[in-house]
């Protein structure tokens, strides 16, 4: 296995090794994706606007898919919902309170990174009620699964949710996290039927290979975000595909965007089905968004931002082509080219990027070389760093901490498995000095205690990952390392300390 210092993809690509599908589900897999994929190629053939009610007898499935609605509530989310073919998957769904069998509803499936479907639901099911869109979250998806297992649990709860609800199978949208970000791109890579991809926090060489007619990807980025520069590079590189595409950078961290800036994704899929004439031009949505992106780009020109009011313009572009007049903003775009300014701060930036992914590479090896004294101070001096809102470099010294961080983890997990306790204990100590308030650390150490016998470790290790906001029930319920405790009245405590998923 090559190290982790070559690159940061091999962070990524461990999580891609574990068990194999089960293979008594392979023939149902098999079956359900030929269904899936006669349900969507019919509803594209046949399915002319989602505000109409079609009844076509050739594809019956799609127009009869409400028998098991009754037990659903509208308006609400739902934190459990059960396969038809498989009692043991599960995920969360939203409908609108306007919900009526009698149309076909546009859906966003969602993947975090941790299988906590309800939570982008809860999110942003305000969005989605405004907008009168479905959505459903994997409760089974989660980093760590091969992708084949990713891939069969995916098409199982699309085709279950298709068979459940009234979906527009023209209006099929992904949208992950971190590592869901990356299933979402895999998934619509293999399914001609997704018509855009919302990545969050993450990137992937996927979408380099979609360049179908129509589809669209739509990411978002924290500025302190450790895939930013993943993600920027990406968002460039796309601009020589025909995929239509924007990278929605915002104020934060590695995390699924706040809600009043997700609701770009609305309008985003909104104006693609208006512009592939899927539903009508919905006039005072256009206005709106022209409006808001007009008066942006003019508080940015008068600020002098030039970089910030060329993303902008550009921004006016991708979402409004075909709907508005858009040559005012290219001529702003064309105006700052020739000038000379807005190049030399594009080449400044990309410059500082580039020295910043070979600081990440160069912590990296320090990872493997250095010992804990020196990670003591260099953590002390980072961490430093990265509160210290004068510091020009505060930023990318945020981005760099969330970089060695996900290593440190990853290190972790790996010397973990191979029942290496030394060396994991060696990148635990570590990781918790890089990222002191994350639970995972303490949780990671009572696994490594609990495969060393000591109970009273195990228990204190435990308490302080909870206490800092572990919440994956069961998760620690179900963890192999704790098997020789679940029954103490210790670690159920413990454990019944953290709210049970209904």
């Amino acid at each position: 296995m090559k190290s982790i210092a070559n690159n940061l993809d091999f962070v990524f690509s461990i999580r891609n090794f574990g068990n194999p599908c089960l293979p008594d589900r392979q023939a149902k897999f098999a079956i359900l994706l030929f269904v899936l994929l006669l349900f969507f190629t019919a509803i594209f053939t046949n399915c002319t606007n989602d505000r109409n009610v079609g009844k076509d007898k050739k594809t019956g499935y799609d127009n009869q898919p409400a028998e098991t609605m009754d037990n659903l509530e509208k308006g609400k989310v739902t934190d459990t919902v059960h396969l038809f073919s498989d009692q043991e998957i599960s995920y969360a769904l939203f409908l609108p309170s306007r919900y009526d069998k009698g149309r076909k509803w546009p859906v966003i499936f969602f993947f975090d990174p941790h299988a906590k479907g309800s939570y982008p639901l809860i999110k942003y099911s305000d969005m989605a009620e405004k907008y009168g869109y479905i959505l459903a979250g994997s409760n089974t998806i989660r980093n760590g699964m091969p992708m084949s297992a990713v891939e069969e649990h995916a098409v199982m709860l699309m085709a279950d949710v298709s068979e459940r609800v009234s979906v527009n199978g023209r209006r099929v949208y992904l949208a992950g996290f971190s590592g869901g970000a990356r299933v979402a791109a895999y998934i619509a890579m293999k399914y001609d039927y997704i018509s855009c991809v919302i990545g969050c926090g993450a990137g992937s060489h996927e979408i380099m290979n979609i360049t179908r007619p129509g589809f669209s990807y739509l990411a978002f980025a924290g500025n302190e975000d450790f895939n930013f520069i993943e993600l920027k590079k990406l968002n460039s590189a796309l601009d020589n595909l025909p995929a239509r595409h924007y990278l929605f950078e915002f104020t934060g961290k590695h995390e699924w965007p706040a809600e009043a800036i997700f609701e770009t994704t609305f309008i985003w899929t909104e104006l693609d089905a208006m512009r592939k004439q899927v539903i009508p031009v919905d006039d005072s949505l256009v206005r709106d968004c022209g409006k808001t992106f007009a008066e942006e780009i003019d508080s940015l020109e008068m600020a002098k931002d030039l970089l910030k009011t060329e993303d902008a313009c550009r921004r006016y572009i991708t979402f409004l082509e075909g709907f508005t007049n858009i040559e005012k903003s290219r001529i702003k775009i064309e105006t700052m080219e020739t000038n000379g300014k807005l190049e030399n701060l594009k080449k400044s930036e990309n410059e500082l990027l580039n020295q910043e992914s070979r600081q990440q590479e160069v912590y990296l090896q320090h990872l493997q070389n250095k010992d804990i004294r020196w990670w003591e101070n260099e953590s002390r001096r980072l961490i430093s760093l990265s509160t210290d809102s004068k510091s020009p470099s505060s930023l990318s010294v945020k981005r760099l901490l969330g970089y060695l961080s996900l290593a440190c983890y990853m290190y972790s997990a790996n010397f973990l498995n191979k029942n290496d306790l030394a060396t994991a204990e060696h990148f635990i100590i570590v990781y918790k000095l890089l990222d002191p308030h994350n639970p995972e650390h303490n949780y990671l150490l009572a696994s490594v205690n609990a495969r060393r016998g000591i109970l009273e470790k195990v228990l204190s290790e435990l308490k302080n990952a909870v206490k800092l906001g572990f919440d994956d029930y069961g998760r620690m319920e179900k963890d192999s390392n704790f098997v020789s405790y679940r029954q103490t009245p210790e670690f159920r405590k413990i454990l019944s300390d953290i709210i049970k998923p209904e």
